[in-house]
């Protein structure tokens, strides 16, 4: 499994991938300065979700492995236009796991923290979810999932702020997690504040924004789907 991250301010790097971000180094595929991270499961992890799965859980199924349509729904959580209409009517398992990784996020914040070699960081205040950081994140892991490549640059070239810019979002500063692989919130949520670079995005008090992007792509495992796309986009709106 995978995560990565990205960073404004140094230049985007994805590491397996590290984090981006505008201002931060990003972590992971590579190393930090907007790189993602990835990690691999040493078994097939399904049933270990736990608590973590939240309202989740009953509704992943069989959809799991790829045998089920997801169930969706119109979804007023992203902003209306072209640009975000194909990440509207999302899978409300999706939703669910997304709202998951925003309440792990807050509550990682809520306490001080050691983030490798970017060091101490105190407890920051929660992050608000934004419809167009929403937007942007969802629109990122569908894209990694079905083109079926991992970077925080995509195929056409666009880095996660000219991405983020795309939908809509104009921040003062910004900053990418992103990874593949982990199979519930909580999982994804330890192996990012694990990684130096994804945890000090994560922990970065400037952000007051966030938008969560979860997607599920089709497995040919029954027993175990790999192909499970997580993204965070986080940010602070430009100051007037």
């Amino acid at each position: 499994m995978s995560p990565g991250g990205a960073t404004t301010n140094p230049p985007v790097t994805p590491m397996n991938p590290p984090p981006a971000s505008s201002g931060m180094p990003t972590p992971m595929q590579p190393p930090p300065t907007g790189v993602p991270m990835t990690m691999t499961p040493t078994a097939p992890p399904m049933g270990t979700a736990g608590s973590a799965m939240g309202a989740a859980g009953s509704a992943m199924g069989a959809a799991g492995t790829g045998a089920m349509p997801p169930v969706v729904t119109g979804d007023e959580g992203v902003p209306e236009g072209a640009h975000c209409m194909s990440v509207a009517a999302w899978d409300t398992a999706w939703t669910a796991f997304e709202d998951e990784v925003l309440t792990l996020t807050n509550a990682a914040r809520a306490k001080a923290a050691t983030c490798g070699q970017y060091g101490d960081f105190d407890p920051a205040p929660p992050l608000a979810m934004n419809a167009m950081l929403r937007c942007s994140s969802r629109l990122h892991s569908k894209d990694m999932g079905e083109k079926n490549y991992f970077a925080h640059d995509n195929l056409d070239g666009l880095d996660p702020f000219k991405r983020m810019a795309a939908a809509g979002y104009m921040g003062f500063t910004m900053g990418e997690n992103i990874a593949k692989g982990q199979q519930t919130p909580k999982e994804v949520v330890d192996g990012w504040m694990n990684s130096p670079g994804h945890c000090s995005n994560i922990m970065n008090a400037d952000y007051t924004e966030i938008g969560v992007g979860y997607f599920q792509g089709m497995s040919t495992s029954t027993r175990f789907n790999s192909n499970k796309l997580w993204t965070q986009n986080f940010g602070a709106p430009r100051r007037r």
